[in-house]
């Protein structure tokens, strides 16, 4: 045989190689993607199972029956609704600091093979300050037995405005509750008011869009354990 021969037929060797492993390769990109898209299907949670079961209020801004409650029909929300959660100051009386507070529990049914974590809580409301005059607006989460973040804001007047507070709980997203398990979740929150003697004050928790109403909004996300 030639070396020109010889040349040929490993050329001609290096050619079937190639095709070959290009063929495997392609399968194999192709079967990791089945195995890929397999695993994120079945990664998709089944929260049909899931039901906020229980609510509870209680505190100086939600006394036992001014709330109602609504519940998303897909159960990854709630609504806590409130007529009374005003705090007031500088009116009649004289008093330059007032303070009210709202403590919330909401009871979770996780079926087998589901956790739950909040993510993020929206709140609505609206304040009357004089020049001097500051309103603070703090509030705590964490599942029962364990701890979680406190967030805090504060407002300067004077002023006379609306205001939205969303919680983007970024410390909370990570932590779920146990596969599988019942959980209450709680909110603690507390709106003050202070101000100079005279100059009345105002804070009210209250919806915009619902009428002297006060909207508490918990969002869920779900995985699979």
């Amino acid at each position: 045989m030639q070396i020109q021969d010889c040349i040929h037929i490993d050329t001609k060797l290096d050619n079937i190689e190639g095709t070959l492993m290009k063929k495997f390769t392609n399968t194999v990109l192709a079967a990791s993607a089945l195995v890929l898209f397999a695993s994120q299907a079945q990664a998709a949670p089944n929260v049909s199972g899931v039901k906020i079961n229980s609510t509870a209020y209680a505190g100086n801004g939600c006394s036992s029956g001014s709330a109602s409650v609504v519940i998303s029909p897909d159960k990854t929300s709630v609504s806590f609704l409130f007529d009374e959660y005003i705090a007031e100051a500088g009116g009649q009386g004289q008093r330059t600091f007032d303070r009210k507070k709202c403590d919330i529990a909401l009871g979770l049914k996780i079926p087998r093979g589901i956790s739950v974590s909040l993510v993020n809580a929206d709140y609505r409301g609206f304040h009357d300050l004089p020049r001097g005059a500051t309103s603070t607006f703090t509030r705590d989460y964490f599942f029962a037995g364990k701890t979680g973040p406190t967030m805090k804001k504060t407002w300067r007047g004077a002023r006379s405005d609306d205001f939205k507070v969303t919680d983007n709980l970024a410390v909370l997203a990570n932590v779920w509750s146990k596969c599988g398990t019942d959980v209450i979740l709680r909110s603690k929150s507390a709106a003050t008011v202070k101000t100079k003697r005279g100059h009345e004050a105002l804070m009210m928790v209250d919806s915009i869009d619902l009428k002297s109403k006060t909207l508490f909004r918990y969002n869920f996300r779900y995985r699979t354990c």
